[in-house]
């Protein structure tokens, strides 16, 4: 998803501001209130951002995933972002190494290796 640009890198670094300046513990009075601004805004922004430098918005099937599974609680704003920003950085790594990181995980090229 990196590799190819799918998500910008602006996103990420949106969506983590968004949940560091938003975010309160769940004892907090304004949690839920506040859990639920993080949530809608962080679809807002990923809505509005373009893939692929600028040139292309977002593809509908990836946005929809991620707007499921953030509006479900199946995953926390900050927690994306940072996973984003992660997987940005292992992307770039796989780039200079001259690896396929979409290949990552597929298939078994160490299975034959003597320990």
């Amino acid at each position: 998803m990196h590799k190819d640009d799918a998500i910008p890198d602006g996103a990420a670094y949106e969506l983590r501001d968004l949940a560091l300046r938003l975010g309160v513990p769940e004892r907090d009075a304004l949690y839920e209130p506040l859990h639920k601004a993080i949530q809608s805004e962080a679809v807002r922004i990923l809505r509005r951002k373009q893939s692929q430098r600028g040139t292309t918005t977002v593809a509908k099937e990836i946005l929809d995933d991620l707007e499921e599974m953030i509006m479900d609680g199946e995953v926390e704003v900050g927690d994306l972002a940072d996973e984003l920003i992660v997987a940005r950085t292992f992307a770039e790594a796989m780039t200079l190494a001259g690896q396929d990181a979409n290949a990552l995980g597929q298939g078994d090229d160490h299975a034959d290796m003597d320990h």
